[in-house]
């Protein structure tokens, strides 16, 4: 039976300081608008953080079949432009990969998946993630939460492992 687990951000690097922030770092470890969230300002490409998650522990003990990026954001509709792409770098711990969505009209989860990036635990472990914002003229993006989703399998079970003696 697969299982689901969720690795909300527990850190953040000041690598890109360009969004506004609101609260106290790192600003994304739970939805808690508008207590704790970042805004993208007007302009083009406007990055922010470079954030981390905690270790899984899991290597070895399962199987990791799908891995996904969720961003809990709102987007402001700019006029002329429509609603505001977000781009969001994914590092597997040695080179990045970058993801382009439109963000929603209302709150609501942005799935990114990664699983095809992101296909070990080691890879997990040492996944980070920045945002960027593509253009954003009059429009805006505000980001209340960022996590890693993490499906997994077990590792088979032998009758060895349980203790049968045949």
């Amino acid at each position: 039976m697969p299982t689901t687990t969720y690795y909300y951000t527990n850190d953040r690097d000041t690598t890109y300081q360009q969004w506004g922030r609101i609260g106290t770092t790192p600003y994304l470890s739970a939805i808690d608008y508008p207590v704790n969230y970042i805004i993208a300002p007007d302009g083009r490409v406007k990055k922010e953080g470079i954030w981390d998650f905690p270790n899984s522990g899991s290597e070895n003990a399962e199987t990791l079949n799908n891995v996904y990026v969720e961003v809990y954001c709102l987007g402001g509709e700019d006029p002329d432009l429509g609603m505001p792409s977000l781009k969001i770098y994914v590092y597997d711990g040695s080179t990045w990969q970058s993801y382009s969505l439109t963000t929603p009209a209302s709150w609501s989860w942005l799935i990114f998946n990664v699983s095809a990036f992101i296909n070990t635990w080691a890879k997990l472990d040492a996944c980070q993630v920045y945002l960027d914002n593509v253009l954003i003229v009059s429009g805006s993006i505000d980001v209340d939460c960022l996590r890693l989703r993490a499906v997994s399998t077990p590792a088979a079970v032998t009758r060895k492992s349980m203790g049968f003696i045949f």
